[in-house]
């Protein structure tokens, strides 16, 4: 009889123990899994939150689609003001137009007078130039509609039966189309920056016109 009550009570604390241990691991479970849960419905509310914020960042961005800047390069070094306008139409998709005029007559500039309509694309750039509209690197295609002194004009004239040649200088007009690469900056102030490289054949007087400079100024 004692060892069959040996055999019993050991038996019961196995069982004992047994049963503590089932415990303990259904108690951990229960708690791994209400983490689980926990964190599972937590991440869709933590995604949308970031979602909001992001748009709540880029609205302000999205919805200021007019650009005003001038070019400070022709300005400031050749006499030559000029002043663009720029239109967003979607985050890859620019159009807009540059007018400028010489100050001097067309000594320090090509051209005395020249507007050129433009449409960007725009295809490129770092991350952060890319998550904002209309900026990073593009490609422009213009025209050009411009005026420009012709220096080698000469007019024949006849007085007293002898020709005299007389030197004139001529405005010429012209017009044409060309390409230009660019890129383009913008910060959180919404303030642009962009340089542009490039030109356009003029096919009037079978000659060009330039298309470059350094531009700053404001979207709005």
């Amino acid at each position: 009889m004692r060892n069959f009550s040996d055999f019993d009570a050991t038996f019961s604390k196995k069982r004992i123990l047994l049963e503590n241990t089932n415990r303990k691991y259904y108690e951990l479970m229960k708690n791994v899994f209400m983490v689980a849960l926990f964190s599972a419905l937590c991440l869709p509310l933590s995604a949308q939150k970031r979602e909001h914020v992001a748009e709540r960042e880029t609205l302000p961005t999205l919805l200021k689609k007019n650009e005003l800047k001038v070019n400070l390069p022709v300005t400031i070094f050749a006499l030559f003001p000029e002043i663009s306008y720029e239109r967003v139409l979607n985050p890859d998709v620019s159009i807009g137009g540059a007018v400028g005029c010489s100050l001097d007559g067309g000594e320090s500039y090509l051209n005395t007078f020249q507007f050129s309509p433009y449409a960007r694309w725009f295809f490129g750039g770092s991350r952060k130039s890319m998550e904002k509209s209309a900026s990073g690197f593009f490609i422009e295609l213009n025209g050009a509609v411009l005026s420009s002194v012709n220096d080698n004009s000469e007019e024949y004239y006849y007085v007293n039966s002898a020709v005299t040649r007389v030197e004139t200088n001529r405005n010429l007009l012209g017009a044409g189309l060309g390409v230009a690469i660019g890129w383009k900056y913008l910060n959180r102030s919404n303030w642009v920056g962009e340089i542009l490289l490039g030109g356009g054949r003029d096919f009037i007087n079978d000659g060009a016109y330039p298309r470059f400079g350094i531009t700053i100024g404001i979207r709005f």
